[in-house]
């Protein structure tokens, strides 16, 4: 709990001072950065989305190119369109190729840069630099934001963040003096935002948070914080928002096409409105109670009502209840506590567009969606509590030391769950040990020990997440293809085409399935099978390969390829 900055020295520091005060904050943050992460340059790659995105896209693989920056702009690959992400990728690779420290020490280098441009951007709006250095240091250290960090697939969050904080500084020199160039550099860092990652389509609405407090724009009165709004005053900044409401439907509209793609969104008939309200609900607590007890986090965690049965109804009333509560007290004392409706709607707001009211993948929640809008709780809790801290006379000794424990904690903590992103099979076992009934553990934990040829492990691993979830193509290819090394194709045949009858769109499926018809010597149907595969996915040369062989078995000439 820092102590109120007004009251932290009964003279005005000199310019020297203040910047000098500014260096030390600045490297104190550092060194938290550090400390959290040191150790991460010696991971490697995880099977989780890591390949999509990095070791197993040839594009990337490629490095910077033409043909590469072309792709960047206008492939959906991975359900998602971030340009920029793509290409920090590609320079990644051009400087270090496919060493993954060196992918791991970019990721932590970008948290380095928020949080320092967190610390400088909130002193600039605020004028609290200790206060703004507290809140930094929380963003740099917290566990729930190791995911963004130690993930490589997650430089999207780091970039987008980057971008966006970068926004607000314009936007705070925009507020100083307004002119068209000013607001068309927030523009620009807004549309960098948005071509890392379509998270901040919400930027206008912050910065009307930040009209409120600390700008004081929204609200007259002497302070710039009394008094009931005007409603010109709020159409005015409204209005001055114009460029980037439009900016941000621009590209949710993008998003939307490009995660329209078949699978990529599920549909009400299949998760229903009411149940994504109830799990936003949810989730959005979960959040606040993972930010103070940060333990038992993992890389995904199973949504209940895709599951089925949902949470207990109990949970959901709490939960609701609580954010009712929660932003009514926050709009009801805005005049006294302007930094209590802000860093809550910050909070929001900027969790808004991953809160699954719009289900893309199966989580129901995910530590990467609070890197930036933790923000918001950080605000509160530091504010809070160097009010507190004022209200109860506490020692300004005493407050920073309970400050510096917390960080400290936070530190260690967080240090221990970077650690669990080492390497694939560490990430998946504690997440398992989090919670059991995760599927998609199972799934990829099966297929490293697939992999490895511990086949009775990995059949155990996908008969778990069958229990869980039936209905997923992937775990019964899993089986398929333990038995297929088991030397057992008829039952590997039955998974296969299992798997075939929940997707027929498959062509590694397709592929397998023709594999263990080959071993039956059922040439006819395996050829069928291999040609559906090279259908599905004309760039896999293999499925064409075997195609050919197979029907070199029945005595007929291979198949003629059309140029």
């Amino acid at each position: 709990m820092p102590p109120p900055e007004s009251q932290a020295s009964h003279r005005s520091p000199t310019r020297n001072e203040r910047l000098s005060r500014l260096l030390v904050l600045a490297v104190g943050l550092a060194l938290l950065v550090i400390a959290s992460y040191t150790g991460v340059g010696e991971f490697g790659f995880v099977t989780f989305d890591d390949g999509a995105y990095v070791f197993e896209n040839p594009v990337v693989r490629d490095g910077l190119t033409g043909t590469g920056l072309w792709w960047a702009f206008t492939t959906s690959h991975a359900g998602n369109w971030h340009p920029l992400t793509w290409i920090s990728h590609m320079v990644d690779v051009e400087l270090f190729g496919l060493a993954p420290g060196w992918h791991h020490r970019v990721n932590v280098l970008f948290h380095l840069l928020n949080t320092l441009l967190l610390f400088a951007v909130l002193s600039s709006l605020t004028g609290a630099p200790v206060r703004s250095a507290v809140v930094a240091a929380l963003f740099a250290v917290h566990p729930l934001h190791v995911e963004s960090v130690a993930w490589i697939s997650e430089r999207k969050d780091l970039l987008s963040t980057l971008f966006a904080l970068a926004a607000i500084g314009f936007y705070r020199r925009y507020v100083s003096k307004p002119s068209a160039a000013r607001m068309g550099a927030v523009v620009g860092m807004m549309a960098m935002s948005l071509l890392s990652k379509p998270m901040f389509v919400t930027l206008p609405f912050l910065l009307l948070l930040f009209d409120v407090w600390p700008l004081g724009r929204l609200l007259p009165g002497d302070d710039g914080i009394r008094g009931k709004p005007k409603t010109d005053q709020l159409m005015k900044l409204v209005t001055e928002k114009i460029p980037l409401l439009l900016l941000g439907l621009a590209v949710a509209l993008v998003t939307m096409v490009v995660q329209g793609e078949p699978d990529a969104i599920y549909p009400l008939s299949v998760l229903p409105f009411g149940a994504r309200v109830a799990n936003a609900a949810v989730s959005s607590m979960m959040y606040l109670v993972n930010t103070i007890r940060p333990t038992g986090l993992a890389f995904y965690y199973p949504h209940p009502w895709i599951l089925g049965g949902g949470a207990p109804g109990w949970e959901v009333f709490v939960s609701a209840t609580g954010l009712v509560a929660i932003t009514g007290t926050a709009i009801h004392r805005a005049d006294r506590y302007p930094w209590f409706v802000s860093g809550w709607g910050l909070y929001l707001v900027s969790l808004a567009p991953v809160l699954g009211l719009i289900q893309v993948g199966n989580q129901a929640m995910a530590d990467r969606y609070t890197y930036f809008p933790l923000i918001g709780i950080f605000i509160v809790a530091v504010w809070g509590g160097a009010a507190l801290a004022s209200w109860v006379k506490m020692p300004a000794p005493l407050s920073l030391g309970i400050a510096a424990t917390l960080l400290v904690s936070l530190t260690l903590l967080g240090h221990r769950q970077a650690a669990y992103w080492k390497d694939s099979a560490a990430l998946y076992s504690h997440a398992l040990e989090v919670n059991w009934k995760n599927e998609v553990a199972h799934v990829n934990l099966g297929n490293l020990l697939l992999d490895s040829g511990r086949l009775d492990d990995a059949r155990g691993h996908f008969l778990a997440a069958l229990q869980i979830r039936p209905d997923i193509p992937q775990i019964h290819n899993g089986l398929g293809l333990v038995y297929l090394r088991k030397r057992d194709p008829d039952r590997a045949i039955v998974h296969f085409r299992e798997a075939l009858r929940l997707r027929s769109d498959l062509p590694l499926e397709w592929f397998n399935l023709g594999v263990a018809l080959d071993q039956m010597e059922r040439f006819d149907e395996a050829a069928v099978a291999f040609r559906r595969s090279a259908e599905l996915n004309p760039a896999f040369h293999e499925a064409r390969k075997r195609l050919g062989e197979v029907v070199s078995k029945q005595g007929k000439a291979p198949p003629v390829e059309r140029k």
